[in-house]
């Protein structure tokens, strides 16, 4: 969501995974990746709760911008990523129009469910192989069985399919 506001640029999930799982230097990846500031995470799930860690961090000079720790259910997903881009846009003082802070507040699906379903066809279809596209297909369907608005499992199954066209 932070994406689609004009004033930010957010790089790509394919610019950045590089990074996941190592330590990291945010002076380093921010000058890697030409920006001035990183955000990073860590997530763990247990059974039906959730611990979210998040900084921002200024890559210039390495300070802290802001950081936050949650801890919620499953289900209120959106809800946490929705405060979290609030609060990061409060952070970076980002004067934001009526329809942006609209944009950041919009959830594609109120099926807590599906979305969970389609997190889990993002995560296989990020490792972008045979096997693990197939999961994500499956992941996607459930999504869309349960929610058949849902607007981005079925782009998700798009992106499979496109995936696995290229992987024959």
């Amino acid at each position: 969501s932070l994406s689609q506001l004009p004033k930010l640029r957010v790089m790509s999930r394919s610019s950045v995974f590089r990074y996941k799982g190592r330590e990291t230097d945010s002076q380093a990846v921010g000058r890697e990746l030409k920006v001035q500031a990183v955000l990073t995470g860590r997530l763990v799930q247990r059974g039906e709760n959730l611990s979210l860690s998040a900084e921002l961090v200024d890559a210039r000079d390495n300070t802290h911008i802001w950081g936050e720790q949650y801890n919620r259910k499953l289900a209120d997903t959106q809800a946490v990523q929705q405060e979290i881009a609030r609060e990061i846009t409060d952070k970076l003082r980002l004067k934001l129009s009526g329809l942006e802070k609209q944009s950041l507040a919009k959830r594609h699906t109120q099926n807590p469910e599906a979305y969970q379903d389609y997190l889990k066809g993002r995560y296989y279809w990020n490792k972008r192989t045979g096997e693990s596209l197939k999961t994500a297909v499956g992941h996607f369907e459930q999504a869309i069985a349960k929610d058949p608005a849902y607007a981005q499992a079925y782009a998700g199954l798009a992106d499979c399919y496109v995936l696995q066209s290229s992987l024959e």
